[in-house]
């Protein structure tokens, strides 16, 4: 029993040592300027506090139109975050535009996938899909400010 478990211990060791010589560092060409960085964390608040927010009573003030707002800002901000997320993951390790474009594409059709076609734990809903598209627009539009103005080579 005791031989087993020494073969156990020396097969581990080998893997780990064979999986740690495999794994390459992700590099990162750019980087992001102060500016840059205060407002993609800016951004992440405002998304954060709005999805928070969608069960109080701020939305019920506004005017009739917009009180159902609150049950679909959630799914702009979490699309916004994840968008805004991977694609300034992306940017940093010098992605081209289209790529991120293309992500947004996937977004979008992930998002009315699940909106229309997989209702476990969701009701359909166009609406919600709409707004998880003004999302992925939002954060692209975030995105494209910060890979041209506020992203700088390293030295």
């Amino acid at each position: 029993m005791a031989e087993m478990c020494g073969y156990v211990r020396d097969r581990n060791r080998f893997i780990l040592k064979y999986v740690v010589q495999k794994i390459k560092p992700i590099s990162f060409p750019y980087t992001l300027t102060i500016p840059g960085l205060l407002s993609y964390y800016t951004m992440l608040a405002v998304l954060l506090a709005l999805m928070f927010s969608r069960k109080s009573a701020f939305w019920y003030n506004l005017p009739p139109a917009l009180h159902t707002w609150g049950s679909h800002v959630s799914n702009l901000s979490i699309s916004c975050m994840l968008y805004l997320t991977i694609g300034l993951i992306w940017t940093l390790q010098g992605a081209p535009p289209k790529v991120l474009a293309w992500l947004g594409v996937v977004l979008i059709a992930a998002n009315f996938v699940v909106e229309l076609f997989i209702s476990v734990v969701n009701t359909r809903d166009v609406v919600d899909a709409l707004f998880g598209v003004a999302g992925v627009l939002l954060g692209g539009l975030c995105l494209y400010f910060l890979r041209n103005m506020k992203r700088e080579l390293k030295h």
